[in-house]
């Protein structure tokens, strides 16, 4: 019998969640599976509806891959998301069995939590969550949600039960099947680990490392670069994070320059910059295009991950450490995230930064520029290159979906 796949996330299509993270994994199931039709569900929030014209445009660019695009709304949690989450149900029941589909794979524990009911009117539907970490108490650590309020406590219920419905879990870390024991009193059987993967391609290119034309355009020839690339505030430090900058600053003065991507607006980058005596003139900050994203990757010297280290935050898997390393970049990171922290600080490929001890910014920065002017820096870097693609290739996710889709 012909596979058909229901793919469920809780992003917008416009999201770097999609393009970035769930896409790729597509991919990779087409390519283990290329006659298995898949159809991606997205939320969007009231900014990010797409109209006719670029849903058309979005699906002739899935169907590459064997996928077509179901878009819904995304409403804010309370009494209108619940009775549209009601009917969104729904219109999902009446699909499935209309396009008979046969498998679901669900992103995250809130896309699982709409593949559970789902699966409870479709038992005989397999239930996959990938990606699987805890989101309900990441939203309470985080000061998103209210511990006890009604989102974390309908959110972690529906964590309990997906978990012990789903036939398959596929977890960012080995660590989360301790914690579904732990708090959801749940034994996982069918459990299977694979962090954030990438594709390797995309990175893996000396074009990228310090291309002329970038360099003479940031004017950082002969510079040690830092980099960022990621939000602040959040899930993200923010003032630890511009303190770690400006103690680089102090130690490397007008040798260093900091590469910033993302969102971050001009007004609150002058503001922080001036706050921490962090010269503006030695900032680079820009959102860039996906092609250009590697070119501006390869300028860096080191890279960030300033994730808050919250207890939750041991199951993540940051999707950017893995194109840090390809591109054969040391990384500064928080204590106990994911698996990376232990395997950064076991590899000596990058520091342990704990804003719990401030010493362990200036001992970070003495590291990095140790690292950065040992003579054989080009092997290190190679060293670093090779861990990443051991370590974040789609290979491993494409090992698991073979047993489950193969």
């Amino acid at each position: 019998m012909t596979k058909k796949t229901l793919v469920l996330t809780y992003w917008g299509y416009k999201e770097s969640l999609i393009s970035n993270f769930t896409i790729p994994y597509l991919k990779a199931l087409h390519e283990i599976n290329p006659d298995m039709p898949m159809h991606l569900f997205t939320l969007n929030k009231k900014h990010q509806v797409l109209s006719e014209e670029e849903i058309a445009v979005a699906n002739k660019d899935l169907a590459a891959f064997n996928t077509q695009l179901l878009c819904f709304n995304f409403k804010q949690f309370g009494i209108k998301a619940m009775l549209n989450m009601f009917f969104l149900v729904l219109k999902l029941l009446y699909f499935i069995r209309k396009e008979k589909i046969t498998h679901l794979h669900c992103f995250c524990t809130p896309g699982g939590s709409i593949g559970y009911l789902l699966q409870i009117m479709n038992p005989k539907i397999v239930f996959t969550i990938d990606s699987y970490e805890p989101h309900a108490e990441a939203m309470v650590e985080s000061g998103s949600w209210k511990a006890g309020g009604l989102a974390h406590k309908l959110l972690f219920f529906l964590e309990k039960r997906q978990t012990k419905a789903a036939d398959y879990i596929i977890s960012l870390t080995e660590g989360m099947r301790h914690y579904a024991k732990d708090k959801y009193g749940v034994s996982i059987d069918q459990f299977y680990v694979k962090p954030s993967c990438i594709d390797v391609s995309k990175f893996d290119n000396p074009a990228f490392i310090k291309h002329p034309k970038f360099v003479e355009k940031l004017k950082i020839e002969n510079k040690i670069v830092g980099l960022y690339a990621g939000k602040f505030g959040g899930l993200y430090l923010e003032d630890e994070t511009f303190d770690l900058i400006r103690t680089a600053f102090q130690y490397w003065g007008s040798e260093f320059h900091m590469i910033i991507l993302g969102n971050t607006s001009i007004e609150y980058l002058t503001q922080k910059c001036k706050a921490y005596a962090i010269p503006m003139n030695q900032i680079t900050t820009a959102f860039v295009s996906e092609e250009e994203l590697p070119y501006y990757l390869g300028l860096a010297d080191f890279a960030l991950t300033p994730v808050k280290p919250i207890p939750s935050k041991r199951y993540c898997s940051p999707i950017k450490n893995g194109e840090y390393w390809v591109l054969g970049l040391p990384v500064l990171i928080t204590p106990n995230i994911s698996d990376d922290s232990d395997l950064i600080q076991k590899e000596n490929i990058g520091y342990i930064v704990d804003p719990a001890m401030p010493i362990s910014y200036q001992e970070s920065i003495k590291w990095l520029d140790y690292f950065l002017k040992n003579p054989a820096i080009k092997e290190e870097k190679r060293r670093i290159r090779q861990f990443g693609i051991d370590q974040r290739s789609m290979e491993r996710a494409k090992t698991i979906y073979r047993q489950i889709y193969g």
